[in-house]
């Protein structure tokens, strides 16, 4: 396929697309013809705009791509200039089917000397390429567990009955220690809950980042060396160079953190698990952390599961978000639609738990004792009609 010379932009309700996307004037197949372009390693076409599903517009320049996402997606500052897999990942968002990963109908239990415990019931959820998913419940509702499951770091004690993970079209449900360790890095990553046990306090900084780069990717010492410092920088950590040698205790827990985003993002990982990164810091440190995972979410163009408590948090930064109860999903759908106009009873109560700046002196109100009994004795029913034991 050829590249055209500047064509006029295709804006919905003025005509059809841009001539050489132009298909059977049909969006989608316009959308599918310009990641397959994309992938063949062609680079982007000059001065020609792409409106996607839901009102998602794409930019195309010569320097990469400037998304403005209104949609579900994948969001994308104004005027930031994406190339190379971003880029990818945010025209692949923008076509339906498409998922990163995909959660099918998993149920976990944990073995005791008795009976099994079941953790997760029946959970199903997906994440498309570029996409931020959110993933909300009280403690104990299972989030970290999904997460574990993804990574292949469950419990020894914990018994996948039924259901599949599937990451990039492959299965990776029982992957081995070896494949799992391949996948690990470039396929997925984890920025865990707590900095100051996540690293290891006898190993300076730069050795730390160094090794992730050096397994994963295979790069020598020098090369990992400045690689480390670079990701530093990325993440807005003054003095790179001093804290390359300092160890874990000598830096505030904001500066933990943002190693640890620093080493998620190290290998550029198709999908991210941030598993509550910021319950561990004060509320302006959290603020900035969010952003810092935005935006690397947004260079790398990963996607992200965000396993939080805070469905404050979730309207600020997740494009799709899944409401978890007692290993169940309540609830799932795009972020502001859930958040505007909850359909399940729980979502609406958790909303009205959640202190909102929008209406101070707002008295929150608890989740009803009713409710809660309801959501217990529905989970009851399915342990009873789908048994973990035997």
């Amino acid at each position: 396929m050829s590249v055209p010379p500047a064509v006029s932009p295709f804006v919905p309700g003025r005509g059809g697309l841009p001539p050489y996307l132009a298909g059977r004037d049909n969006e989608q197949h316009a959308l599918k013809r310009l990641l397959a372009y994309l992938e063949h390693g062609r680079g982007a076409p000059r001065d020609v705009i792409v409106v996607g599903p839901r009102g998602r517009r794409y930019e195309l320049e010569q320097r990469g791509l400037a998304g403005v996402s209104v949609g579900v997606a994948a969001t994308f500052r104004e005027s930031a200039n994406l190339t190379g897999r971003a880029l990818k990942s945010a025209i692949a968002a923008a076509l339906p089917g498409r998922t990163i990963l995909s959660v099918r109908d998993l149920q976990l239990a944990i073995a005791g000397r008795r009976r099994h415990t079941p953790i997760l019931r029946g959970v199903s959820l997906g994440i498309a390429p570029g996409e931020v998913h959110g993933l909300v419940g009280e403690s104990g509702a299972g989030k970290t567990m999904i997460g574990r499951v993804i990574l292949g770091i469950q419990p020894s004690r914990a018994r996948i009955v039924r259901g599949a993970v599937v990451f990039d079209g492959r299965d990776i449900t029982h992957l081995d220690e070896t494949d799992r360790r391949r996948l690990m890095g470039r396929g997925l990553a984890l920025i865990p809950q707590d900095p100051m046990t996540s690293l290891n306090p006898a190993c300076r900084i730069g050795r730390q980042i160094g090794d992730v780069l050096r397994l994963h990717l295979g790069m020598g010492r020098a090369a990992a060396l400045d690689r480390a410092r670079e990701l530093l920088d990325d993440v807005h950590i003054r003095a790179p160079d001093r804290v390359l040698r300092q160890y874990p205790h000598e830096l505030s827990g904001g500066m933990r953190q943002r190693v640890l985003i620093a080493i998620a993002f190290a290998c550029r990982p198709k999908l991210v698990i941030a598993d509550e990164p910021t319950t561990a810091l004060d509320v302006t440190v959290q603020r900035q952390v969010l952003a810092l995972i935005k935006r690397m979410q947004a260079q790398e163009g990963a996607s992200i599961l965000f396993v939080t408590h805070d469905l404050g948090v979730v309207a600020k930064i997740c494009d799709q978000v899944t409401v978890l109860h007692g290993g169940r999903v309540l609830e799932t759908g795009d972020t502001r639609q859930v958040v505007e106009a909850p359909r399940h009873a729980y979502t609406r109560a958790l909303m009205a738990a959640t202190p909102r700046h929008d209406r101070p002196g707002e008295l929150l109100q608890p989740v009803p004792e009713a409710l809660a009994e309801r959501l217990n004795e529905e989970a009851l029913a399915f342990d009873a009609a789908h048994p973990t034991d035997g």
